[in-house]
């Protein structure tokens, strides 16, 4: 399905995103947008939400089979689509053109073949900076796409791709702050009204916990929220979130983080911890279903 923003996007931002996928497309790959500017695209311009956090940067991630391939992605940006690179940090560049989008900053993050391991990335010319890509590989093919002008149509990582990824970036990054805790918080919070109260409404979905929950959107969209990641989530993927949810220790500091905003407001600790069990349930319930039509013969 192929969804359009009901609200007007930054053109600037428009601008800068089609520089990207043009470069990109040219080097037969197509990037896929993810972070905080996948979340506002989908959250705010898509399904018309208000997000407290809102952000100017831009991350892309772009399945590629060498480091020789990113580097000539980057080549081809920098020559032809008006970027310039960022001396501090190999992923980062920023739009030079003059103009509308003018001063963007974006990321963009390979994985794929030239991955150490199934969720690390090793980053030249040292190889002795890691960084935790695990997520990507299922946020590419849960990806949905969003037509942002007549001849503009992008991959984004989708609410459940999200979800996976700021997991997984706020176990990497837990000891630094809280913003990835925050933001998986937002998507969980968010999901019930993205969408998908028509499948609350249906008996053959979320009816039944709908129902068992009060009518509450809120509560049943992190419900099936869970249910989503983990129709997602491949086996390995699978493993290293029960190992994260597993921890007491680790899963009281996500819930931590994920009320951080919240400090000082009257059950907000309650809350999150409420809305994670409920994606907990929501992800238990449907590895049960997918374990049940394994064996069905």
């Amino acid at each position: 399905m192929l969804l359009k923003p009901e609200l007007p996007l930054d053109p600037g931002l428009v601008r800068v995103i089609a520089a990207v996928h043009a470069g990109a497309m040219a080097e037969g790959v197509e990037p896929l947008l993810v972070g905080a500017a996948a979340r506002d695209l989908l959250l705010v311009h898509v399904y018309q939400q208000r997000v407290r956090r809102g952000t100017k940067d831009v991350d892309f991630a772009v399945a590629l089979t060498s480091w020789a391939a990113y580097e000539q992605l980057q080549k081809r940006l920098i020559d032809h689509h008006g970027f310039r690179n960022d001396s501090r940090q190999v992923q980062r560049l920023f739009f030079a053109e003059p103009g509308e989008g003018c001063g963007t900053t974006i990321d963009v993050v390979p994985f794929g073949d030239l991955q150490v391991d199934r969720h690390t990335l090793l980053w030249p010319p040292d190889m002795d900076v890691a960084m935790t890509v695990a997520g990507f590989e299922e946020a590419l093919h849960a990806a949905v796409e969003v037509e942002l002008a007549a001849d503009l149509v992008v991959k984004v990582a989708s609410l459940p791709g999200l979800a996976v990824l700021k997991l997984f970036a706020w176990s990497d990054r837990r000891t630094r702050d809280a913003k990835d805790a925050v933001d998986f918080f937002t998507v969980l919070c968010s999901y019930g009204a993205a969408g998908n109260f028509d499948r609350m409404t249906d008996q053959h979905q979320a009816w039944d916990r709908f129902f068992s929950l009060d009518c509450d959107e809120e509560k049943t969209g992190a419900w099936l929220l869970g249910v989503d990641t983990r129709r997602i989530a491949n086996a390995e993927t699978m493993a290293s979130l029960r190992e994260l949810f597993g921890d007491p220790t680790r899963r009281e500091q996500l819930i931590d983080g994920m009320a951080s905003e919240d400090r000082g407001i009257r059950g907000a600790r309650q809350r999150a911890k409420q809305m994670l069990g409920l994606f907990l349930e929501g992800m238990e319930h449907e590895e049960i279903v997918l374990a049940g039509r394994s064996t069905t013969p």
